[in-house]
């Protein structure tokens, strides 16, 4: 690797730096909106590799149970930049990086390159709840909104 790393101090960093995305962790099913249409949807989260990674699953499928949508995110923290980031995985074969950035005034995270990209927030819905929303440019209001209720909790 080429430089001295200390990996222990390193692996307590990165599970501190991700500390703020816990609340995904478990087995959700919900429903929503997803481009105007009616959708219900999956997600799925769980630390991976020694508990250094985030990885999420989700899927849509539309009011007839078709798959609509599936995508995975692994989020992991960067010690060097002091950063969360996320690389995003999507049907069909696109893969982005992005800076997550929690919110200033309420629990959740977003993430997004800019104007011209779209935004993911993720934010707890009450006690037992989790809100995905998507916000396309120059659109008034999110394109996707999914509400998803715990199945099952992340230690099973």
């Amino acid at each position: 690797m080429g430089e001295e790393t200390d990996w222990e101090a390193r692996e307590a960093a990165v599970r501190a730096g991700l500390a703020p995305l816990h609340f995904l962790l478990g087995d959700w099913e919900g429903a929503g909106s997803s481009h105007g249409e009616p959708a219900t949807g999956s997600l799925v989260a769980r630390l991976t590799l020694a508990d250094t990674f985030l990885e999420v699953t989700e899927q849509h499928f539309d009011a007839a149970g078709q798959a609509d949508h599936a995508d995975r995110t692994v989020y992991h923290y960067d010690p060097r930049e002091g950063r969360l980031k996320v690389h995003h995985f999507m049907v069909p074969a696109w893969v982005v990086e992005r800076v997550v950035l929690p919110f200033d005034d309420e629990p959740g995270v977003s993430w997004g390159a800019g104007p011209f990209d779209p935004r993911v927030e993720l934010r707890p819905d009450g006690p037992d709840g989790l809100r995905v929303e998507v916000l396309m440019p120059f659109t008034a209001g999110p394109t996707v909104t999914m509400r998803y209720r715990r199945r099952r909790s992340p230690t099973g």
